[in-house]
């Protein structure tokens, strides 16, 4: 499969004011197929990674992120919901207040 090192994130990069994490992504030759890897930073003002956040919360390991990707996203996430995956609900505000929120962020 031939997978190799495709970008790699440290803890400079990947941080809150609580928490950080160094974060690997690798794929193969024609990058179908791509996984992040993540490792816990431990030396943080909460004394926990990301990571450790994440598994205290949900009660042990597991997928925190998945993509996909599909010719017709509606007819796929119909799909997947009638074969019992759940999906995050957005309250029907989330978008009211979004450009207040996003005054707040980083993102520009």
């Amino acid at each position: 499969m031939n997978v190799k090192i495709y970008r790699s994130i440290d803890e400079k990069i990947c941080h809150s004011e609580f928490s950080a994490m160094k974060s690997m992504l690798l794929t193969n030759e024609t990058h179908l197929i791509q996984v992040a890897i993540a490792e816990p930073v431990l030396n943080t003002r909460r004394g926990r990674s990301q990571i450790q956040e994440y598994i205290d919360y949900n009660g042990g390991p597991g997928v925190q992120h998945m993509a996909l990707r599909v010719s017709n996203i509606i007819s796929t996430v119909q799909k997947m919901k009638t074969r019992g995956v759940e999906f995050l609900t957005v309250p029907s505000s989330y978008y009211d207040d979004l450009e207040e929120r996003l005054k707040c962020s980083k993102i520009e």
